[in-house]
This record gives C-alpha cells, sequence and structure tokens, in this order.
C-alpha cells in the first residue's frame, strides 16, 4: 500500500487594488499595551486574499514608528499615536499603496508562469500526438 499522496496547489481567488475606506474607520480604544496608542480600525473596500496579506506585511517600506498592521476578514487593525493618529493613518495608506503594487506584481507573476505553463502543456501535447502519428505509421 503506497503512502503517496497527490495534492494539488490551488492559488487563492486574485482580486484587484485594494483600497482603505477611511470615511467608516473605527476608533476602538486605547491600546492596553500602552495609553500612548490608541487602537484603530480601518475597513477595506473587499476582503484581501492570503497573497495581499502577506504583501501588506511586507510591503518593501519600513517606517520605524509605525506599529504594524492585523488584518481581519476585510478591516486592518493599527495602533496609532493617540496624539497624532493622522500620522499612522498615513503610513497605513502608504502601506496599502505599496502592498497593492506588490500584490499586482506577483499576481502578474503567476499569471505569466500559469500562461507558460499552459503553452508547455499544449507543446508537449502536440509533440507526443506528432510522435505518436510518425510511430503508427511506420507499423
Amino acid at each position: 500500500m503506497s503512502t503517496w499522496r497527490v495534492y494539488e496547489v490551488v492559488q487563492p481567488p486574485m482580486h484587484g487594488a485594494l483600497r482603505l475606506l477611511r470615511e467608516y474607520l473605527k476608533i476602538v480604544g486605547s491600546d492596553p499595551r500602552g495609553f500612548e496608542f490608541k487602537i484603530i480600525d480601518v475597513p477595506l473596500d473587499q476582503k484581501p486574499n492570503p497573497l495581499w496579506i502577506d504583501c501588506l506585511k511586507h510591503p518593501g517600506i519600513i517606517v520605524p514608528s509605525f506599529q504594524g498592521t492585523e488584518v481581519h476578514d476585510s478591516t486592518i487593525r493599527i495602533r496609532a499615536d493617540a496624539q497624532h493618529p493622522e500620522r499612522d493613518l498615513d503610513t497605513l495608506e502608504e502601506y496599502v499603496q505599496k502592498a497593492n503594487e506588490v500584490y499586482l506584481a506577483k499576481v502578474a507573476d503567476i499569471q505569466d508562469r500559469e500562461d507558460r505553463r499552459k503553452a508547455a502543456e499544449a507543446k508537449e501535447a502536440e509533440d507526443n500526438g506528432a510522435m505518436q502519428d510518425r510511430l503508427r505509421k511506420r507499423a
């Protein structure tokens, strides 16, 4: 009995660039880990897939004063400076914009790889068919 299992790699559903819905943000309250921070939830216009969330975590920019993000469903939660939350919201905008750029580049790369894979499969099927015809004619 074999213990080998075949798994199909399935990409998450792709979506376009996401945007923050700042007009619906909600201040949840003070951060229990430090009263100099406020917890702010900012909704997105749609639910991000895991690839986009990874791009948000690693957008390729670093702002030392920014406390990072947590994504819950279609909402991003940040810890913002209680005295100047606008600065952290602006930084979040930059992070989302950069995450969109990185995400769309990765989606294009995934699509290119998929197109190349399909073209290679079609070429192989064509070559196999030609070889099969050649071998049948010799019989």
